[in-house]
């Protein structure tokens, strides 16, 4: 049996375009060549760089800024992180898993192309329903802005994606940089001159703008230019590569909510303050997360999809080696958050701050496998394993939902609400986490055993 060139095939569907155009060859050109371990250099100095940046101005944030204005800025970064997902149908992901550069092309078209058709509709929508549905807490402009802030994000996370399928992991970590630190920069400028929530999501949009802009290699270009000529090809495309919307995409939203709703569950069954104290954790705490899954997560797709069905050992070692090299600063962490951690939440961000550590030493645990599990989740996407992800993602939720009634059933106060919420989801991570390094040992790259015979 005759195994088709996929690229080949791919250029006869009318799929993508030639390499050889003239017009496409500027963008999809070969970017140097450089080892994984490089690579992760240069995605994790300009991530830890962005990332010292947002801690070191969080006390700063905390003093121009109300905890009303913040709790009203979390919904708005609520709104705008489920509407990155659910606007591109998780197509951006493709970006870093398909076979050429032409095909990885096409999945970026068509993600910037949702995005911006989603927010040509989101836009006065949301603002007619935050003026028909007050109780949502957000002005009807701060709802409308959203959708905007939404596509510039989505702009933002192909740059980086498809910087990092070219090879170019240094205007990567440019732009993770230059996000982070932008956004932290503007939220102190605009709200020492003007303040208020409109100076929160001025600077949310501001520094974003400035993350993709670092990035920005001419890919937008292209995709107004496929627009320009006809639809056709991106709803093929859409229809090819369904299992993105059935699949991924659920899962996907699924593991953003259960970022987003455990501190607005805590104020609503304990109160404003117990959300509150849930909240600035998952500012600190979440960061690093998004951080490394726009870095070493986004690396760790690009060059497994070469590796697994030929050398699945490699995969183990270097998940081996991520373990022995953080396990250590996991205990270090959670040791000082034991002894110290009350102490120096009061004393970085003011006596009422002081419960914030004890609530970070019960989430640490949690982030750490979440950690993992953005090594693991590439890992199923990779091999093609879309009802995993989207099972794990359910069972998690299924825990967040079930730990409320539990913790009220148990008579534990939000502290020991939080710790059992948390003890729960770290089991369920650690379980998925076991589940795919099996199927990793186990994977076959299909047509690997025709190819064989």
């Amino acid at each position: 049996m005759v195994i088709e060139n996929h690229a080949h095939r791919m250029r006869l569907s009318g799929d993508v375009y030639e390499e050889s155009s003239a017009f496409w060859r500027p963008v999809l050109s070969v970017g140097k060549k450089q080892s994984v371990r490089s690579g992760l250099l240069k995605l994790g100095v300009g991530s830890a760089s962005g990332y010292v940046i947002t801690l070191a101005v969080s006390p700063f944030l905390m003093r121009l800024y109300s905890p009303a204005e913040f709790g009203l800025f979390g919904v708005f970064g609520a709104i705008v992180a489920m509407s990155s997902i659910l606007a591109t149908m998780s197509f951006e992901l493709g970006i870093l898993g398909a076979p050429n550069r032409p095909s990885s092309m096409q999945f970026a078209i068509t993600a910037v192309s949702l995005a911006m058709l989603a927010t040509l509709f989101a836009t006065p929508i949301g603002f007619l329903l935050a003026l028909w549905f007050p109780q949502v807490g957000l002005p009807a402009w701060a709802m409308a802005a959203a959708f905007p802030v939404c596509l510039v994000a989505v702009l933002q996370i192909v740059a980086i994606n498809w910087a990092i399928r070219t090879d170019q992991t240094g205007v990567a970590a440019r732009a993770t940089f230059a996000s982070l630190a932008g956004r932290s920069f503007f939220h102190i400028v605009f709200g020492y001159v003007f303040g208020g929530l409109g100076s929160l999501i001025a600077g949310e949009f501001s520094g974003r703008i400035l993350g993709w802009l670092a990035a920005e290699r001419g890919t937008l270009r292209v995709v107004i230019a496929r627009l320009v000529r006809g639809p056709s090809t991106l709803f093929s495309h859409i229809s090819r590569n369904r299992q993105y919307a059935v699949h991924v995409t659920p899962s996907t939203a699924i593991e953003v909510a259960l970022v987003w709703v455990p501190a607005p569950g805590f104020a609503l069954v304990y109160g404003p303050a117990a959300g509150g104290f849930l909240a600035l954790v998952q500012r600190l705490g979440s960061a690093p997360l998004t951080v490394l899954n726009q870095s070493m997560g986004q690396l760790v797709h690009r060059h497994a999809g070469a590796v697994l069905g030929v050398d699945n050992n490699r995969v183990l070692r270097l998940i081996g080696a991520v373990l022995v090299g953080t396990l250590p600063l996991l205990a270090l962490l959670m040791g000082s958050l034991w002894l110290r951690g009350a102490e120096v939440a009061a004393f970085v961000f003011g006596e009422q701050w002081r419960a914030a550590g004890m609530v970070a030493l019960a989430f640490t645990p949690l982030y750490y496998v979440q950690f993992l599990s953005l090594i693991t989740n590439r890992l199923i996407l990779v091999m093609g394993y879309m009802r995993m992800k989207l099972a794990g993602s359910l069972l998690h939720l299924a825990i967040l939902c079930l730990s409320f009634p539990a913790a009220r059933l148990l008579d534990l106060d939000w502290l020991g609400a939080m710790a059992l919420q948390a003890s729960a989801l770290t089991v369920s991570h650690l379980l998925i986490f076991l589940v795919v390094l099996v199927a990793v040992a186990r994977y076959r790259r299909p047509g690997s055993e025709l190819q064989a015979g």
